[in-house]
């Protein structure tokens, strides 16, 4: 019998879209594709360590936010989470390829109005593009984000 570790869901909307970024973290990461999750929109609005501005979650009614599903082996949530700080993992529901799927991601509470740095923007363009996000949307993150 072979065995096989426990895998989780997580949906990364922020620079963790771009596998480069999120594998280098969490090696164990494997993209499924495109996911929306309903009643949330995407804001550059976090407080980061070095008091930029980083991707976030706030609930809206009516609103999409799209973004990457991956699976990440269960004993790598205790590395994302140090790494994740700030932010506070939640349950969502997701839907890929029309199939409703439960899964985890990160939302915070700490608010800045500073923009984010070039660096932190190229990994979320990164992953945009890499996982071919509608065009609309990226459009929307751009103008959101000050590009």
């Amino acid at each position: 019998m072979i065995f096989q570790a426990k895998r989780d869901l997580y949906f990364a909307y922020g620079s963790n879209m771009s596998s480069r970024r999120l594998l280098a973290r969490v090696p164990s990461a494997r993209a499924l594709g495109m996911a929306r999750l309903d009643g949330f929109i995407w804001c550059c609005n976090k407080l980061g360590k070095d008091g930029s501005g980083k991707a976030n979650l706030m609930q809206q009614e009516a609103a999409q936010v799209y973004g990457v599903l991956y699976e990440i082996k269960s004993k790598q949530w205790k590395q994302l989470d140090r790494l994740e700080t700030g932010y506070q993992r939640i349950e969502i529901e997701v839907e890929l390829e029309g199939e409703k799927r439960t899964a985890w991601s990160y939302q915070s509470r700490l608010i800045t109005a500073n923009p984010p740095t070039p660096e932190y923007l190229s990994f979320v363009i990164d992953g945009l593009i890499e996982h071919k996000l509608p065009m609309a949307y990226v459009s929307e993150l751009r103008r959101e984000a000050g590009l």
